[in-house]
């Protein structure tokens, strides 16, 4: 199983970034997070997306990370400023969805947060 040594989110530019038992890192914007919530609710306006063409609708707080918290340790729950937290990231699949990064941009910038 693949986990991470370290995790941060950093609100102001809107990314996670997550290092890797194997050294090496990844990073996502929290919108791209939101669009890949892996809750039935958030799977299913996905599959109902693609059958009508019409993309679902989400306030501006949707992409917006209001907390985060680690669920054992297999994945983590983010939850939203609208009050969406029924998406349970696990750690394999947010290593198919995070970019990897080189070593010297994930050294860059100050995360202000870390889980």
């Amino acid at each position: 199983m693949t986990r991470p040594t370290h995790v941060r989110i950093d609100r102001e530019q809107g990314f996670m970034e997550i290092e890797w038992a194997d050294g090496t890192r990844g990073r996502c914007t929290l919108r791209e997070l939101r669009m890949a919530c892996p809750c039935a609710l958030c799977v299913k306006q996905r599959e109902t997306q693609q059958e009508t063409g019409f993309p679902p609708l989400y306030p501006p707080q949707a992409f917006q990370l209001s907390h985060a918290e680690l669920v054992g340790n297999y994945a983590i729950n983010l939850i939203w400023a609208d009050g969406h937290s029924q998406g349970i990231y696990q750690w394999e699949y947010l290593r198919s969805l995070c970019q990897p990064i080189p070593e010297t941009e994930a050294a860059a910038g100050t995360p202000n947060e870390s889980v």
